[in-house]
């Protein structure tokens, strides 16, 4: 399955260690979704919720089972982020971790490209 990052996964953050065996597909966009900071990682609301808008960038990575479940439990799936089904502005069909909270709450990152070391 492929994976769409956007924080601390991508390359160049520390976590991006989870994604070490996993191989990079390309880097692309989520329309119709924006990002908040929610200190040192980013939190994305897709457009089904609050009538997003915007983009955000990131990295797809194409990985196993096992790095799936790594990630799930990195990312508190279910509870502090869902995973949900997108498609890329490039067509790829990806999974991504929506953030759970009322957006309102956190800074907005309006460029959607997560640049702080976190």
């Amino acid at each position: 399955m492929k994976i769409f990052v956007y924080g601390t996964l991508k390359r160049g953050f520390g976590a991006n260690r989870l994604l070490r065996d996993s191989q990079m597909v390309a880097e692309d966009y989520i329309d119709g979704a924006h990002m908040v900071s929610l200190g040192g990682f980013p939190g994305v609301f897709l457009s089904h919720r609050e009538g997003t808008t915007g983009h955000v960038q990131g990295e797809v990575y194409e990985i196993d089972d096992v790095v799936l479940e790594h990630l799930d439990h990195y990312e508190s799936n279910g509870s502090f982020y869902q995973r949900q089904k997108v498609t890329t502005r490039g067509g790829l069909e990806v999974e991504v971790y929506e953030f759970l909270s009322p957006s309102e709450r956190y800074q907005p990152v309006p460029d959607g490209v997560w640049r702080r070391a976190g």
